[in-house]
């Protein structure tokens, strides 16, 4: 039976030889190379089509059989549209930033002012799902968290009372060196020119001209400083995100931070703030007087003069003639007249080119001369307390650059006062609950009272404080140090360390810190000469 079957398979096989010795010879190996791969390509291409047509087929009768010809109601799109909605608008978010329900709900309400103004009115063009402003609420709420953390963690006091105003008073110093320099009547372009070369002087490799005076040159710096604080304070995988991260720059700089400078450049707007701030304070009658006495703008100079005729006219014209009428028409009329008289001597000294100063006295004014040198010595403690003798003192200080004594010195007045402030209301306190405790029949000694209520009342602020005015000019870490004898330093620390809080821990460091700035050459006698 085997024998039977493997004769015509070895006949099979033999044909095969047979024909393809037969095709070989006759056409040649490529030609038959050429007939195999041909058969092959349409053998596989047939069984993708057949497959195809298949699957096609598959997928229609699944559909016939496991789904329905009705189609959805109308009203069902809409609902399932506002349920989706719904659970995303529902998604609740937690708003806190730094702890104080009051500061939250003002920051939360400018984010939404901001997202309003500068994001909706260009995506509610692109699209109306809310998964994208949800998702940027959620990073502006985490930028704001980590930025209220780092604020905290800035020590605001050395900055405020040290860095922030050295810089506003280095940067008046120099505008008023630039304003000197050009004596006056240089137009605008010289004087930034005389600005910034004077900045250029002092802080040698430093000049900001390019960023204040060129728009591209801003905005790039601008672009730069926002990225580097994003960089810090946006989640990582959003600030991984080239475009969104673009994007927000885009926004800060563009829309919010560049406008908020411009208007706060602009001379309206602070003459807006200045007449906001003050409202509380009446102008009277002498002040305005002495303000145009000192002025030298002939063009508010003629505004003034304009709207003083103008009033005078409208006066006379509603005068009726009534005695008490006519009698206090007659005494405004008297006032605009005397304000028009004087707004006449100063246009016309003015134009004869008489200078004065703020005080309204010549400018070119030899005092020494005038005095021959018998000029009044004030004394250290007149100048302290003075606002405009202090003001001096300091741009003197700040020139020679030891204005931390100064800086020292009015901290330690400061602390002085808050503290005895803080023990006198406790005192007051105190006093009060005795009183209490008498009527009430309770019992309590004075003893017991004192210690119940300062212990319960801690100043341990105060001493925070005390701590870093030592930290910020007396330590060896200090920079820049105030020079003070070593043993009146250590006595200092001693103090801290071991006795409650009065107000006259520093009054040996004050004292001989007067004395120094009294007797130094470089300090009080220098700024007389």
């Amino acid at each position: 039976m085997a024998k039977a079957t493997f004769i015509p398979a070895m006949a099979v096989c033999a044909w095969i030889v047979l024909g393809a010795a037969l095709l070989l010879g006759s056409f040649g190996i490529k030609v038959c190379v050429t007939i195999a791969f041909s058969t092959l390509v349409f053998c596989g291409g047939w069984v993708v089509a057949v497959r195809w047509c298949s699957l096609i087929e598959s997928e229609n009768m699944w559909l016939n059989i496991h789904r329905s010809h009705l189609p959805l109601p109308r009203d069902q799109h809409e609902k399932i549209i506002s349920c989706i909605q719904l659970s995303s608008s529902n998604e609740r978010q937690d708003r806190r930033v730094t702890g104080s329900s009051i500061i939250d709900e003002q920051l939360q309400g400018v984010v939404t002012l901001v997202v309003r103004d500068f994001v909706l009115n260009w995506y509610n063009h692109l699209s109306h799902h809310q998964a994208f402003i949800c998702q940027l609420h959620r990073t502006v709420q985490h930028s704001m968290i980590v930025l209220a953390n780092r604020c905290k963690n800035m020590d605001w006091v050395g900055y405020l009372t040290t860095r922030l105003v050295d810089d506003i008073a280095c940067h008046l110093r120099l505008f008023r060196e630039a304003r000197s320099a050009a004596r006056g009547k240089a137009s605008s372009e010289e004087l930034i020119d005389h600005f910034f070369a004077r900045e250029a002087e002092k802080e040698k490799d430093i000049c900001r001209d390019e960023v204040c005076l060129k728009p591209d040159a801003e905005k790039d710096y601008l672009s730069d400083l926002v990225e580097t604080i994003l960089y810090y304070i946006l989640p990582p995988e959003d600030f991984s995100n080239a475009p969104l991260c673009a994007a927000v720059v885009e926004i800060l700089v563009s829309s919010v931070i560049m406008p908020v400078v411009s208007l706060i450049s602009d001379p309206d707007y602070i003459n807006t703030l200045i007449i906001w701030a003050c409202t509380d304070i009446p102008i009277t009658s002498e002040l305005f007087v002495n303000v145009i006495k000192t002025t030298s703008n002939l063009e508010e100079l003629d505004a003034i003069r304009s709207l003083v005729v103008k009033e005078m006219a409208n006066l006379r014209s509603q005068d009726s003639g009534g005695r008490d009428e006519g009698t206090e028409v007659k005494q405004q009329l008297g006032s605009l007249e005397f304000a028009r008289r004087v707004i006449d001597n100063r246009v016309n000294r003015i134009d004869k080119g008489s200078e004065t100063d703020s005080l309204g006295l010549p400018m070119n004014l030899d005092y020494r001369h005038l005095a021959r040198g018998k000029l009044f010595q004030l004394p250290l403690e007149a100048i302290l307390k003075n606002s405009l003798t202090l003001d001096h003192f300091l741009n003197y200080m700040a020139s020679i650059n030891a204005q931390h004594y100064i800086n020292l010195y009015l901290n330690i007045e400061c602390w002085r006062t808050a503290v005895n402030e803080r023990l006198c209301a406790l005192e007051l306190e105190r006093l009060q609950h005795l009183e209490e405790s008498e009527a009430q029949g309770s019992g309590m000694t004075m003893p017991d009272l004192c210690h119940d209520h300062f212990s319960a009342h801690d100043l341990s602020s105060h001493k925070e404080e005390a701590e870093m005015i030592y930290e910020q000019y007396l330590s060896e870490k200090a920079s820049p140090r105030v020079a003070m004898d070593d043993s009146i330093v250590k006595r200092l620390i001693l103090r801290m360390r071991s006795e409650k809080v009065t107000e006259t821990w520093f009054d040996e460091v004050q004292t001989a810190l007067f004395m120094t700035l009294q007797e130094a050459e470089l300090f009080l006698p220098a700024f007389r000469r």
